[in-house]
């Protein structure tokens, strides 16, 4: 049970996995702040919204189709072109924390580049890029 103790098993960490994990304390802390700051804001009406706090309240129950039609919220990256209202904000947060594995995997992929293991370099980049691509909606997505 002693070598359970924390500091008392040592363990080996590459340096991708020790940036790796450093990007994704800072992007994911960062997120999950601004989150909170931007969704405070939001139900406080402090800024604009284009979808009113009480009528997604009403709408809650429904199916996503339901919701997005009697709303007119927004649907795949619409969100993007109405950042000045508190609602498309608080999606862009969400955004930002589902980017973070993306974003850490690019920079582990630099990391073993510099350590001259390719393999693995290619494989966070193509991990990476299947991310964006299944992100973007290409293959038929939302609109």
């Amino acid at each position: 049970m002693d070598k359970l103790r924390r500091g008392s098993v040592k363990t080996t960490q590459s340096a991708a996995q020790a940036v790796y994990a450093r990007v994704m304390r800072w992007i994911s802390t960062a997120a999950l702040i601004t989150m909170a700051v931007v969704f405070v804001l939001y139900i406080m009406d402090v800024l604009p919204s284009r979808l009113d706090v009480e009528e997604i309240a009403r709408h809650w129950h429904s199916s996503s189709d339901v919701f997005h039609q009697r709303l007119e919220s927004y649907t795949g990256w619409q969100w993007l072109r109405c950042l000045a209202y508190a609602d498309a904000l608080s999606m862009g947060t969400i955004a930002v924390l589902a980017a973070t594995t993306p974003v850490c995997l690019l920079v582990a992929g630099v990391a073993y580049a510099r350590n001259k293991n390719r393999v693995y370099a290619v494989m966070a980049v193509v991990q990476t890029a299947v991310l964006a691509l299944a992100a973007s909606g290409l293959l038929g997505g939302a609109p």
